[in-house]
């Protein structure tokens, strides 16, 4: 199950920074920034 959350974050991720790229928005970078975030936290908490 980790592995298939982990797939559809760097899927979400990937979204919004094409979205990002269309429109210029900061919104969209920081949402991008975001889920990176949130994606490496994940890792890190399920490997302890």
């Amino acid at each position: 199950m980790g592995a298939i959350s982990f797939v559809a974050a760097i899927l979400a991720f990937l979204m919004a920074m094409g979205r990002w790229h269309e429109t210029h928005s900061p919104v969209w970078a920081g949402v991008a920034g975001g889920l990176a975030l949130l994606t490496l936290i994940g890792v890190v908490v399920k490997e302890k």
